[in-house]
This record gives C-alpha cells, structure tokens and sequence, in this order.
C-alpha cells in the first residue's frame, strides 16, 4: 500500500490527472483501493481534487487530484 502511495504521488506531481489515468499511471490495480487512497490523501492535505466538466460527449462532471502544494 505505501508503494501505491508513493506512485500516486509521483503520477500527480506533473500534471493534474483523472483518477482513472492515477491508477494506470501508478500502476494501482483496484480501483476502490485507488479512490480510497486517494480520499485518505485528500484527508492528509498530500492531493487535492478538481473538479471539471465533460469533454462534451458527456455531462458528467471529471474529477482530477493533483498533488497539494
């Protein structure tokens, strides 16, 4: 777990990401372990999210988490 925390972090500190591409870029398998450790983060003041709209297909809101500075 502390080696998919470590990722995640490293993932987010380019580029704001949706949570989705965190997991793949940090390699996380599960996806509910991903946004738990990620809500865990968030709790800890390490990420925060973002919240956008749709790429326009869609009208659902993206959620990103980037790393907090």
């Amino acid at each position: 777990m502390l080696n998919d925390r470590e990722n995640l972090l490293s993932a987010l500190r380019e580029k704001p990401l949706k949570v989705y591409e965190a997991m793949k870029r940090a390699n996380v398998v599960n996806e509910e372990v991903c946004q738990s450790l990620l809500l865990k983060m968030r709790d800890e003041g390490l990420v925060k999210f973002e919240f956008t709209k749709g790429d326009g297909s869609s009208d659902d809101p993206r959620i990103a988490a980037r790393e907090a500075t």
